[in-house]
């Protein structure tokens, strides 16, 4: 079953191995939130259904983006992957391997494409009183993980 745990050893695991990136928990759920944030979520079926939604700061999916891709200066640089995209291929890893190591890898599940968009504050505030997020901080920005199961 997912747990917490497990939550965070392989959002560990995915920024360390993927994005070249360093990770430390944090005691409280909540961190100081930046206003620029990035929202994505994608749903999985299988032996259990549900979703998965992960919330970070546009500074964080640019450093996923230049380290994935090798780029120093993403900024200066002409790239075609925007900082949704970024996410979104963030939260792909990390759903398979968190369904990998909650489940085992036997057990077949069928992930649809992650969608991807910028939320707003207002929006955040009313999704973190409503729902369980976890946060942990990658390159001392915080990306939150909420897994609903339906």
């Amino acid at each position: 079953m997912i747990n917490d745990k497990t939550i965070k050893q392989v959002l560990k695991r995915v920024a360390e191995e993927f994005a070249f990136m360093f990770t430390e928990e944090v005691e409280d759920t909540v961190y100081e939130i930046p206003s620029n944030l990035v929202e994505s979520e994608m749903e999985f079926f299988g032996p259990i259904r549900g979703k998965v939604i992960m919330i970070a700061p546009e500074e964080f999916c640019k450093i996923v983006i230049s380290n994935v891709l090798g780029i120093e200066d993403i900024d200066g640089e002409e790239i075609s992957v925007s900082v949704e995209e970024a996410l979104c291929e963030f939260l792909n890893i990390f759903c398979g391997n968190l369904l990998t190591e909650s489940f085992g890898e036997d057990v077949i599940f069928d992930l649809y494409p992650p969608k991807s968009g910028k939320t707003d504050l207002e929006y955040w505030g009313e999704m973190l009183s409503n729902e369980k997020f976890i946060c942990v901080l990658i390159e001392e920005y915080p990306v939150y993980v909420c897994i609903k199961i339906k």
